[in-house]
């Protein structure tokens, strides 16, 4: 972790920071890096949250049925 460190917030309350870079490339849709940006090869560029949601697949329309 390239900056980390224990800080003191009020008069008794400790806490530990830690920032680390993330792993994996960061996705063109949302901005999130994520490891499986790349495993997909028709949405390369995609995490695999939005690759669910850009490749869900539209099921046919219900038959509708007008009733006079």
């Amino acid at each position: 972790i390239p900056h980390k460190g224990e800080y003191l917030i009020g008069e008794n309350v400790r806490v530990w920071i830690g920032v680390a870079r993330a792993e994996g490339l960061k996705c063109e849709r949302c901005w999130n890096y994520s490891p499986q940006v790349g495993s997909f090869p028709e949405h390369s560029t995609l995490c695999g949250r939005c690759y669910n949601v850009v490749n869900v697949q539209h099921s046919p329309s219900p038959a509708v049925a007008v009733v006079s």
